[in-house]
């Protein structure tokens, strides 16, 4: 009796416990939120992004020395999330929403600079647990959709704007598209969109039997836990189905972390107005940076 108590305990210690405990480092990988300087060292040291350094670092100081102030709102479930407003001539707007464990200044600078000078106002948030704005966990859009909700609201009473241009790159996208048929927009850009959390974290994650059957439930169980995901995962083509709002798509045709598949399918699944834009030899959120002058003359005659 007593060696088959030593044998069960042996094997919870020896396996069911490191088990668990690397499931939750894994929980912690793809859900937790990272400092501001882990994200910029980690981005600029992955080859893809390498050659952008110095067009994202110029146009980073001509963004600063623009008339701007931070702005705030109070999300649904009582986190305080900010954003910075660049006031400008005309009466139109685009709302910029950065990806996953990424910031404004590292996605947005470059095309942000490019809206300013037509003339449109800038709002580049953080989303929650990035950045300035509080929380701790990441949802992949699932509570991103409802800070995107009550950003629009916000410039709707605050700014009096005609024009409502949203631009999302990667989760950002995926927030968008996740509130849009709760939304009326002039357009929606989707810059390097997935399909869903769980089709991201396959992708990413190890290709093994190991993973997807012992570990990723024990990761999903973790996120319900303690980031209040939901136990259905969450699909954006099926928002993208009941969308009413102009949809662009850009991605690159070397995506990695989103594949230009992710793409195709929501495409496909928009059932409203909608235009596609590849870039030939552009990284994931690098399409604008990639293609240059002739993307972004095509992307302005869409919105």
């Amino acid at each position: 009796m007593m060696i088959a108590l030593y044998i069960i305990l042996g094997f919870v210690i020896l396996v069911i416990v490191p088990h668990l405990l690397a499931s939750y480092l894994i929980f912690l990988r793809f859900y937790r939120r990272e400092e501001p300087k882990k994200i910029e060292e980690r981005f600029f040291h992955n080859d893809d992004y390498k050659k952008y350094y110095e067009m994202i670092k110029s146009a980073q100081k001509e963004l600063v020395k623009r008339n701007h102030k931070k702005v705030h709102i109070n999300s649904f479930d009582g986190f305080t999330l900010y954003a910075d407003y660049y006031p400008n001539y005309e009466k139109k707007i685009v709302m910029l929403v950065h990806g996953f464990k990424s910031n404004p200044m590292i996605n947005f600078p470059v095309i942000a600079n490019i809206f300013y000078k037509k003339g449109y106002s800038l709002l580049i948030v953080d989303q929650r647990a990035h950045g300035r704005s509080q929380g701790k966990y990441i949802t992949y859009g699932y509570k991103e959709k409802d800070d995107v909700i009550s950003w629009v609201h916000y410039i709707d009473k605050n700014m009096n704007e005609k024009e409502i241009v949203l631009y999302g790159i990667s989760m950002g996208a995926a927030s968008i598209a996740l509130a849009s048929p709760r939304l009326a927009v002039k357009s929606i850009i989707l810059d390097s969109c997935f399909t869903s959390r769980t089709d991201l974290i396959k992708h990413l994650a190890p290709k093994n039997v190991f993973f997807k059957y012992l570990v990723l439930p024990f990761v999903n169980y973790y996120a319900r836990l303690f980031a209040r995901m939901p136990h259905k995962d969450f699909n954006v083509g099926d928002a993208l189905e009941r969308n009413k709002n102009k949809v662009i798509f850009l991605h690159g045709d070397i995506d990695r972390i989103a594949p230009l598949s992710f793409m195709e399918e929501l495409y496909k699944k928009t059932k409203s107005k909608k235009y596609r834009i590849v870039v030939a030899g552009a990284p994931h959120s690098m399409p604008i940076l990639e293609g240059k002058d002739e993307v972004v003359k095509e992307l302005f005659l869409h919105i």
